[in-house]
């Protein structure tokens, strides 16, 4: 190869590099911020896949002492359902008068009064809302990854916007419809995956919506 063959490579090298650097470097904010969002969703799963408690509340009939606080027996009553159960024993750290309606959740081990280490349809709800926020926002980074997609810069100026229309001025930039292209001929192999990234985000949107409302 000629050194002129060797020098036109190099700038076509770097002028492809530089046209989509800044696409990148949004795509990688866009993909970490989606990993907070991702561990916020999870977060609210208290290691659990399905709903573990069901909130309702506890109609007293009795509470004695107990080591420590007072176990109260009653009535339990689903929130969500209405659904009354005899015999619930809920442990609490005070004492209640006949017939007092104590908020309490019914899990596979019995009844309790907070839901520390319990998934309840609330929290089910926002874990959905937070894997929906993080497939939108996976989605739309790895598009800018892909394709190194660069938005026209704003009009206004200042130090930062002028950097980014002097570096569309020399290298231009990939716009949409060309990043579409390159998704489609390009980077063939991705497209199933970003078509199924792109259903579940209405679907866990959608999710979290019927089940907030349950």
């Amino acid at each position: 190869m000629t050194s002129t063959g060797a020098a036109d490579q190099y700038v076509a090298r770097r002028d492809y590099i530089f046209r989509r650097m800044f696409g990148w470097i949004v795509g990688v904010g866009i993909v970490a911020i989606g990993c907070a969002t991702a561990w916020t969703g999870v977060g609210y799963l208290d290691g659990h896949v399905t709903v573990s408690a069901r909130p309702g509340s506890v109609v007293v009939q009795s509470c004695k002492p107990a080591d420590p606080g007072y176990t109260c027996t009653g009535t339990f009553e689903d929130d969500a359902t209405g659904e009354k159960t005899q015999g619930a024993t809920l442990a609490t750290d005070r004492d209640a008068i006949p017939n007092a309606a104590l908020p309490a959740l019914k899990t596979d081990d019995g009844y309790t009064a907070t839901d520390d280490g319990e998934l309840t349809t609330g929290k089910l709800s926002r874990a959905l809302f937070w894997l929906g926020l993080t497939d939108l926002l996976w989605l739309v980074g790895a598009f800018f990854l892909l394709t190194g997609y660069q938005p026209r810069p704003p009009l206004h100026y200042g130090p930062f916007i002028g950097v980014w229309r002097e570096r569309e001025r020399r290298f231009g930039r990939v716009t949409l419809e060309e990043g579409w292209h390159v998704v489609r001929h390009e980077r063939g192999p991705a497209l199933p995956i970003l078509v199924v990234v792109a259903v579940m985000c209405p679907v866990l949107f959608v999710g979290s919506w019927l089940v907030g409302g349950a």
